[in-house]
Order: structure tokens, then sequence, then C-alpha cells
């Protein structure tokens, strides 16, 4: 997972971040797929949900899609553009 904040100067400041834990959909899909997630927006829904907005990267759109399915925590999930092996995608979550 990658973020982006800005200092007081002005300069931008990249932070990577290494998630082990199966409790994070994310963190799980990443592992299973053998991919990269990187969290590019997130949005918090009037509903107490979460739009997340991810690059994936190195996996099938398709495969992504079908982790989805065993997941508690996504509610929603589409590909908002494709390659082969990348996308980026959306996710409606509930869940931890």
């Amino acid at each position: 997972m990658w973020g982006t904040t800005t200092d007081t100067s002005g300069s931008a400041v990249e932070i990577e971040f290494e998630l082990r834990g199966r409790d994070c959909f994310f963190t799980d899909a990443s592992t299973v797929a053998d991919c990269q997630l990187k969290l590019e927006h997130m949005v918090n829904r009037p509903d107490d949900r979460l739009l997340e907005y991810f690059i994936v990267e190195e996996a099938a759109p398709d495969e992504v899609l079908s982790l989805v399915e065993g997941s508690k925590a996504i509610d929603e999930a589409r590909p908002i553009s494709q390659g082969i092996d990348s996308g980026l995608f959306e996710f409606v979550v509930s869940g931890p």
C-alpha cells in the first residue's frame, strides 16, 4: 500500500506500508493473487461504509473480482479501467 502526504515546506513525501495480517481483504488478496494493491483514494460514505479506489498490478481483473466473492468486508467491487494484468478498481467496504 502506498500513501503520499505533504509537509509544511510543500514537498511531497511517499510512505510505503507493508501489512502482513490476513484480517484485511486487501492484504489477503495481494498474497493469494501474488499482486500489488495501491490505495489511490478513500471516501467516507454517509452510510458508514468506505469507497476505496485501488490500483491492482500483476493480477488479471477477473482474478481480483473472484476474490471479492468470498469476502465479508467488501460489499461491491467493479473495475474502473483495466489492462491485461492491472487495473483501477472501486470497492465499497463495510468491514475490516
